[in-house]
């Protein structure tokens, strides 16, 4: 073979091998792919996204590896304050400390009363809502908003309240609960205060 007809052959090859090359890369698509003819090996590192994969592969990946250490603990919260406290007939009041101040209980001759007190020098940094009633009468709707006092203090033998209080200055809202009964020559009061 001369070398002119040797040259026009190697043009003429590499003409149709790169003219096959473009022709594959836009007609070959899916259709054409055998089944399983992609492996591991010929897909890039780093290049497959969550956004290649099914929404149920994704949602399967969660959770899968090893748990990671303990954090560290948590403050210790305010818990919850339960009591029962009980008092003779005009003896010296009785406190149960609050987290925002103090519960002031009184025992007197004509009736059990019972005294939220807030010590905050905020003008209006707590908040009361709930009901309360006194010797088995109708519940009464209580709101108030203050620093100074809430208070059940009616002439009565027996009294209950239930209270939602949020301390706006701390951000903390509980549930106070409270009943109470005058009977002989003693008061006598059990409840709790809920975080």
């Amino acid at each position: 073979m001369s070398p002119a007809a040797l040259l026009i052959s190697i043009l003429a090859l590499v003409v149709a091998a790169s003219a096959g090359s473009a022709y594959a890369a836009t007609k070959i698509g899916t259709k054409q792919l055998k089944d399983n003819a992609v492996t591991s090996t010929k897909i890039k590192n780093r290049t497959i996204t969550t956004g290649d994969l099914a929404a149920r592969t994704v949602a399967s990946l969660r959770g899968t590896g090893a748990q990671g250490p303990q954090g560290p603990v948590g403050p210790q919260g305010p818990g919850s304050i339960t009591f029962d406290r009980s008092l003779a007939v005009g003896a010296s009041s009785q406190d149960v400390a609050l987290p925002f101040g103090r519960l002031n209980l009184l025992c007197n001759a004509n009736q059990v009363r019972v005294q939220v007190n807030v010590t905050s020098t905020d003008l209006n940094p707590v908040m009361v809502a709930g009901t309360h009633a006194v010797n088995g009468g109708a519940a009464k709707t209580d709101e108030a908003t203050g620093n100074g006092e809430f208070s059940v203090n009616e002439n009565s033998s027996t009294m209950w309240l239930d209270w939602q209080v949020s301390d706006r200055a701390s951000g903390r809202t509980g549930t106070l609960r409270v009943q109470g009964y005058r009977e002989a020559g003693s008061c006598r009061w059990i409840g709790q205060y809920i975080p």
